[in-house]
């Protein structure tokens, strides 16, 4: 059985899509909602009623 130490860093693994994808959401997820929200605004304000 090996003992780890602590200090021992870990291994480097390439950033995969997923890695960036998470990161993106992560920073933008303020300007994603906001955007959804005035879609939203758009989409209910356009809408023609069909009655």
């Amino acid at each position: 059985m090996t003992i780890v130490d602590a200090s021992t860093p870990l291994p480097v693994r390439r950033r995969t899509f997923e890695d960036k994808t998470v990161r993106l959401l992560a920073e933008h997820a303020g300007k994603i909602y906001l955007g959804l929200l005035v879609l939203a605004i758009l989409v209910v304000k356009l809408h023609d009623p069909m009655a």
